[in-house]
């Protein structure tokens, strides 16, 4: 299944499950290097991103050619706080330096 299909459920778990249960790979790319996880990071959706962690889904991205945390802190737009439970969900410790 490809990104467009994820970045359609925009945070919904429940859709997530029913792409999955059809074949969706949590570790697939956009052009852009975009994965699902990445996508759901990025937009603040914490509870769907946990969730394709929990299936497995790597942080080994390069969504836009960038690092993922450095794409997080610098392209999000969410609140300092926000950003900060995201990077630690994503196993970023240091997030802040």
């Amino acid at each position: 299944m490809r990104w467009r299909q994820w970045r359609a459920i925009e945070g919904n778990t429940g859709i997530g499950e029913l792409l999955v249960a059809r074949g969706a790979k949590v570790d697939s790319t956009n052009d852009f290097g975009d994965t699902a996880l990445s996508l759901a990071a990025h937009k603040g959706h914490a509870s769907f991103a946990r969730w394709l962690l929990a299936l497995g889904a790597s942080t080994q991205c390069r969504p836009h050619g960038c690092d993922l945390r450095d794409w997080i802190k610098q392209t999000s737009g969410l609140p300092p706080d926000k950003i900060t439970s995201i990077l630690a969900l994503l196993g970023y410790r240091q997030h802040l330096h």
